[in-house]
Order: structure tokens, then C-alpha cells, then sequence
């Protein structure tokens, strides 16, 4: 028994003074998973349960939000009243293929508070949406419930 200990000894000093090797690591490894018991695995299954609660939530946004139909407020022609589709829009925000830009309106000429033709917006100049937005109508996201500025 004494023999055995003592080569048991020598083998780990060998392994001490020899250079790490992924074999060494892979056994260093294996010998801490061994005392790894019932209580360790339980304890790391409680502890990535609420890990994985967390991360459902980030990711339903994905599945429950939608796009969302907006374009700029025109303080000089929008009323609380006015429709997402205006006839106006023509002249007050740049479109392409049938799309109105989301972000920018045409830059209205000052001095004209109330005034909504055509003459008072200077079409070679736009600008951002600093009235904030107009929604789709009967659009219901989680943007426009909460009235998000995208």
C-alpha cells in the first residue's frame, strides 16, 4: 500500500512540474466535476430559472410589437382631428414609391401659424419632426399605446 502511495505521489509531482497540457486541464477539470453533487446541480438550476424568466421578457417585445405607420406632425395643418392619409401630405412631406418619409417634412416658411397651402412650405428643405408624430389610424402597437416617438 505504501508502494502505491508513493507513486501516487510522485506521478502528481511529475504532473506539478510539468507544463500545463490540455490533457492536464481537461483532468483538473474532470476531478473538480466529481465533488460536483445533487446539491450543486440544484442550486444551479434554481439560479437559471429566474436567468430565464429575465430573458422571456426581453424577447416577447419581438413577437408583440409591430411596425409601426407614422409620420410627421404638421402644426400648421394637423388638428386633433385630421386622419394618418391627408390630402395635403402631397405638399407638406417628401414621398417615394407611394411612402411617405417617416422622419422629415417639408420646412414651412415662418410666419405662417394656421396656414396650410401648398405656397407657404419650401420644398427644397426639409427638416426633422420637431411637432412630434402622427400615427395610423386604428394602428394598436406597443408604440402608439404608449405614444413611443421612433
Amino acid at each position: 500500500m505504501k508502494m502505491l502511495q508513493s507513486k501516487l505521489e510522485t506521478i502528481r509531482e511529475n504532473e506539478a512540474d510539468s507544463p500545463p497540457t490540455k490533457e492536464n486541464d481537461l483532468d483538473a477539470i474532470i476531478s473538480s466535476l466529481e465533488q460536483f453533487g445533487r446539491f450543486y446541480i440544484m442550486k444551479c438550476v434554481l439560479l437559471c430559472i429566474p436567468i430565464v424568466c429575465s430573458a422571456f421578457n426581453s424577447y416577447s417585445f419581438m413577437f408583440t410589437a409591430g411596425e409601426v405607420h407614422q409620420r410627421c406632425n404638421i402644426s400648421q395643418c394637423d388638428s386633433l382631428n385630421s386622419s394618418f392619409m391627408e390630402p395635403w401630405l402631397s405638399f407638406t412631406i417628401p414621398g417615394s414609391n407611394g411612402e411617405w418619409d417617416n422622419c422629415e417634412h417639408f420646412e414651412a416658411l415662418p410666419g405662417i401659424d394656421g396656414h396650410c397651402e401648398a405656397h407657404y412650405f419650401n420644398r427644397s428643405q426639409t427638416v426633422g419632426c420637431e411637432a412630434g408624430y402622427k400615427f395610423g389610424d386604428n394602428e394598436n402597437t406597443i408604440a402608439t399605446e404608449v405614444r413611443l416617438e421612433i
